[in-house]
């Protein structure tokens, strides 16, 4: 009654089939890792781009009539220019690989570049509200009391805010359409 129960036959992965699944593992982590190394150095040229936009659009606010800058707000403006930059350019990482921001995807690309422009000032303006209303816990600076020289500056900043995503989103429309390699080459290498 010792009958042994037939096992298939089973066949012993040979050192070249570990070999390759090895080989398959290397490749998805050098892929992972170049595309880590990738998203960084999208993200830190967005951060990069808005920092100077940023700092620049700052300086426009505390020169004009729409604020009046001691020298310690203009520093604290350019912290907050900077830490803005930081957050905000993630966010525009992250929303542009969201649906709401994909919206003209298909139309030409200049539908797609005032959507989005429209789109981020508008979160600007959230963000300094949220960042004025929490973070310094005073009354706004702003001279809201005098629409003669408030809203002229209201809406040069607003302008300024703009153009600085439209020429932002420009760019992307143009590195998506030629190849952001070839666009890159083109700017910073050769154009041949």
């Amino acid at each position: 009654m010792n009958e042994s129960i037939p096992v298939p036959d089973q066949e012993t992965p040979s050192f070249e089939s570990l070999s390759e699944s090895d080989s398959d593992n290397d490749v998805e982590k050098k892929s992972w890792k170049k595309k880590l190394q990738e998203e960084a150095i999208e993200v830190g040229t967005v951060m990069a781009y808005l920092a100077v936009s940023f700092c620049i659009l700052q300086t426009f606010r505390c020169t004009t009539l729409l604020v009046a800058c001691s020298q310690n707000d203009f520093l604290t403006s350019y912290a907050t220019a900077l830490v803005g930059s930081v957050a905000l350019g993630k966010f525009v990482f992250v929303l542009e690989k969201m649906p709401l921001a994909k919206r003209f995807e298909n139309e030409p690309f200049i539908y797609a570049v005032l959507y989005k422009s429209v789109l981020f000032t508008a979160l600007v303006n959230v963000i300094m509200h949220f960042e004025e209303r929490f973070f310094h816990h005073e009354k706004s600076a702003t001279p809201v009391s005098n629409p003669q020289t408030f809203w002229p500056c209201f809406l040069a900043h607003q302008l300024a805010f703009f153009v600085t995503f439209l020429v932002f989103f420009s760019f992307r429309a143009v590195g998506t359409m030629v190849g952001k390699e070839k666009l890159r080459r083109a700017f910073f290498i050769s154009r041949d």
